[in-house]
């Protein structure tokens, strides 16, 4: 913008100046004519004068050449220029190169006027400020031209949203957290419920107030209400938590914090600051140590740790990590998530390494998984697990084929569930997946994404109990008048199981 306001005013200038200096030149080229013709009518009348003398012309005679003589000059020279008036106005020839001239002034007035309102002193400036803003280490004086900048164009323009956003992250740079807490505040109130300012503010306000307020700690926690792994909260959370003493919930916040993508010189610091956080929990609390190992390159970039009741159920600690060939976690309270049953209350549970595409708390059938012989968090024991080349599913497959007698007449829009159970533990459904009857005959698949319950799948049961069942009144609970085929009990296996919809429910 300020390239085209520069270039409309050197424009105009320019015309200007052409207008003035040809006006000029024609004013001197006028005159110069003038003095010329004057000196010839001054040679000619001298010349006519020794003529007459020579002819014996009277003086009367002699008058009248005289008068010719002017007359004729004066004609030759009013023919290439244009005459003036008796009032002394320009010529037509000159009001074009007026018009002209007014114009280019009037261009330069508006390039100005036009600077005034639109033009920004600080371009060259806010130009540079993002790639100040972006760039490895600090330049303290491109930070602060960038800060001056735009603290400059937010006070112009008090409602740009992406002004007090750059203002913010540059004063933070600054290590003015008064400043961008200021800004961020502001951000806030333009753009409204927004995590990114939330989470802006909530950092600047905890640095410039040396910890958390309890306003900062309702905007941290509303953050995290959004996203839970937010790592920037869970570390300001675990801080604060340091300082108040309370080093079994700091652990739990970086566990959860190191185990979202971060640059490794990141990790690194906040994994230093778990070791410090444990050291100053009691050696002798239950907890178990897991080492996991993967051999080859599994492509599957989460390693999820967790221990739970044998047999399955809810976890009672769970670590998620990005996976690497080699590394140990620690599976205690600290770690825990917040069911009613915590791992420091006793009882033997079994240990279990996922890895995973999606990092998500439920099985996927792509994902692997190993695990470790029954042990007993109180005696804090030491697990070493490790991923083969052939390591199982993590999900289990049952694969069945359902069909329906001919001899009944059921609507296509009509529910029916194939039901996977654990046949030596009675209880809610282990697997469960839904069809209608339209789509029979057909083959369907349970796996740990069709579990009822997060962590009880269909991994690991011996014994299991197949049943499929047209729900004429569209429940999940058996009821009268459904009809049902023969429970199937076995082990899994690769061969499909075929489950024939054949009998009525009294």
């Amino acid at each position: 913008m300020i390239g085209v306001f520069v270039l409309a005013a050197l424009f105009a200038s320019a015309v200007v100046l052409y207008v003035v200096v040809g006006a000029r030149r024609n004013r001197a080229r006028s005159m110069d004519r003038t003095s010329a013709s004057a000196a010839l009518f001054a040679d000619r009348r001298q010349e006519l004068v020794a003529e007459g003398r020579v002819q014996a012309l009277d003086t009367s005679t002699l008058a009248e050449l005289e008068e010719e003589l002017a007359l004729d000059l004066i004609e030759s020279e009013a023919q290439p220029v244009a005459s003036q008036g008796e009032s002394g106005d320009a010529s037509p020839q000159d009001a074009p190169l007026r018009i002209v001239a007014l114009t280019g002034a009037g261009l330069a007035v508006v390039a100005l006027g036009l600077y005034a309102i639109w033009g920004e002193p600080h371009a060259s400036a806010l130009v540079r400020a993002g790639d100040v803003l972006v760039s490895d280490g600090v330049d303290r004086a491109a930070l602060a031209s960038a800060e001056k900048a735009l603290s400059a164009r937010a006070g112009r323009n008090p409602e740009d949203v992406d002004t007090w956003f750059f203002l913010g992250h540059a004063r933070m740079r600054l290590a003015d957290y008064r400043g961008a807490e200021i800004a961020f505040a502001k951000l806030r109130d333009l753009a409204g419920p927004n995590e990114e300012a939330d989470a802006a503010w909530a950092q600047a306000s905890y640095l410039a107030e040396d910890g958390l307020t309890e306003t900062a700690r309702q905007v941290v926690e509303r953050v995290l209400a959004a996203r839970p792994d937010h790592p920037a909260m869970l570390e300001m959370l675990a801080m604060d938590a340091m300082r108040r003493g309370a080093f079994a919930r700091a652990s739990g916040y970086l566990a959860r914090a190191t185990g979202q993508p971060l640059p490794e010189s990141r990790r690194a610091l906040l994994e230093n600051l778990m070791t410090v956080a444990r050291s100053q929990l009691d050696p002798a609390r239950p907890l178990i140590e897991v080492s996991v190992s993967i051999e080859g390159d599994t492509r599957r970039p989460w390693l999820i740790v967790f221990a739970r009741p044998i047999g399955g159920g809810m976890p009672l600690a769970v670590v998620r990590v990005r996976a690497r060939a080699s590394q140990t976690v620690l599976l205690d309270d600290t770690v825990g998530i917040g069911g009613a049953t915590r791992l420091s209350d006793g009882g033997v549970v079994e240990v279990v390494a996922r890895l995973s595409n999606t990092g998500n708390a439920v099985a996927s059938s792509d994902d692997l998984e190993v695990s470790a012989q029954p042990v007993d968090p109180g005696a804090q024991p030491r697990v070493e697990l490790t991923f083969a080349p052939d390591a199982i599913p993590a999900s289990a497959t049952a694969t069945v084929d359902v069909s329906l007698d001919a001899a009944f007449d059921v609507a296509p829009a009509a529910m029916v569930f194939v039901i996977a159970r654990d046949a030596a533990q009675p209880g809610p459904p282990l697997a469960v997946k839904r069809i209608v009857a339209g789509d029979l005959p057909a083959r369907v698949a349970l796996t740990d994404a069709d579990a009822m319950l997060a962590g009880r799948g269909l991994q690991g049961v011996e014994t299991l109990e197949l049943v499929a069942r047209v729900a004429l009144g569209g429940s999940t609970t058996a009821m009268a008048g459904d009809l049902e085929s023969p429970i199937w009990v076995g082990s899994l296996s690769a061969e499909p199981v075929h489950l024939h919809i054949d009998r009525r429910l009294p």
